[in-house]
């Protein structure tokens, strides 16, 4: 589960009177890379949880709970 608010991502364009200004310029680039810094993060929380629900670890999750249910038993 994503937030959505975390996917919302600012992608303005400079105005072209800012475009020669060098601060703007570079406040902007700061705010793209951080935007691109949060995505980046998301994709990989996103591919870690993927990696958990892998059919392998399907398998061993449901092997390891078989295993629980027979040492009751």
């Amino acid at each position: 589960p994503i937030d959505p608010a975390l996917l919302q991502v600012d992608v303005v364009p400079l105005i072209l009177k800012l475009r020669k200004n060098r601060t703007a310029h570079i406040n902007y680039i700061k705010n793209t890379l951080e935007e691109a810094a949060t995505l980046r993060e998301l994709v990989e929380s996103e591919r870690l949880l993927s990696l958990l629900n892998t059919p392998l670890a399907y398998a061993c999750k449901y092997t390891r709970r078989i295993q629980e249910l027979l040492m009751i038993l």
